[in-house]
């Protein structure tokens, strides 16, 4: 949907694929998903913004800030972009969306897709380790 840059997703290394992780675990996982978007609770959306960014930094030599702003532009914007204009989007407002970053990426570092995916679920690497106990997600025993 009006991408510059698309790669297949790729597996390489471990904290870098976390986004072919979650890929593969459905392609592995038939029965984790439904046959109609309809009788979602959650919708996944597949992306590989990281292999996108890795492929732009090694295979062609750009430097980080030039990758990262065509892997976002190229690539990450015009993915989510397109989610917001599916029935399954526009159902909950994207609340029921979610997405993987895969390295040391985080909304962050796509400041013009970052507020497409506000209202998104969002599993990263980034941020602090103490996240759910500073945001009352649970709390430890005394």
């Amino acid at each position: 949907p009006g991408m510059r840059r698309w790669l297949e997703c790729e597996y390489f290394g471990f904290q870098y694929s976390m986004e072919w992780y979650y890929v593969a675990f459905a392609e592995d996982n038939p029965q984790a998903l439904v046959q109609e978007s309809s009788q979602a609770r959650y919708i996944f959306l597949p992306q590989c913004v990281s292999w996108v960014y890795w492929n732009l930094r090694t295979g062609l030599g750009w430097d980080h800030w030039k990758a990262i702003a065509e892997a976002e532009e190229g690539y990450l914007l015009p993915l989510v972009k397109w989610a917001h204009t599916t029935p399954e989007h526009k159902r909950y407002n994207g609340s029921n969306f979610f997405t993987v970053l895969s390295m040391d990426l985080g909304r962050q570092d796509f400041p013009r897709a970052k507020h497409w995916m506000d209202s998104w679920s969002l599993g990263t690497l980034t941020g602090s380790p103490e996240w759910m106990t500073e945001a009352g997600g649970f709390h430890l025993p005394e």
